[in-house]
């Protein structure tokens, strides 16, 4: 009985991971909503873990420098897969990489409520996620002033 009661609903931990670690972790912890990494290097792609965590909430990845812009860009690779957490409200990146096409396909699903990035938002990037009318909360930094009337958008919806 005791197997059944227990739950696991958030990983945490900062140690450099294989992408297949965190699918294999996702795979293990069915009920897991809650998965945040940390670390130096994740070898391979973040965005196919959509298919093996299907129940996430929760998504925060928060690589260190040491890593390089190879690392983000290679990270970062098809990202807009994210949006196939149909459960996902609450995603926090840190690390440079365009999110045009994953601010897109989030506006499409509209679940969205919260969304930290470390990096600052290019114009294009702003216009994309002021479309996400899901969202309640955005903490990131901004590459241009006028991107003020783009965000006055998202808040009057």
């Amino acid at each position: 009985a005791r197997e059944q009661d227990f739950i696991v609903e958030c990983v945490k931990f900062d140690v450099d991971v294989t992408a297949k670690d965190l699918y294999d972790i996702c795979t293990r912890i069915p009920n897991l909503s809650n998965l945040e990494v940390e670390g130096t290097k994740i070898h391979g792609i973040l965005a196919d873990i959509g298919r093996h965590c299907k129940d996430l909430q929760v998504l925060a990845v928060h690589l260190s420098p040491e890593g390089g812009a190879a690392q983000y860009s290679s990270l970062l690779s098809g990202i807009e897969k994210l949006a196939g957490l149909n459960n996902l409200q609450d995603l926090d990146i840190s690390g440079k990489g365009n999110l045009t096409a994953l601010f897109t396909k989030l506006a499409e699903k509209n679940i969205l409520q919260r969304f930290r990035y470390s990096e600052e938002l290019v114009p294009e990037e702003v216009i994309r996620v002021s479309q996400i009318k899901s969202l309640k909360k955005l903490e990131c930094s901004f590459s241009d002033w006028e991107d003020y009337q783009s965000l006055t958008e998202l808040a009057s919806s």
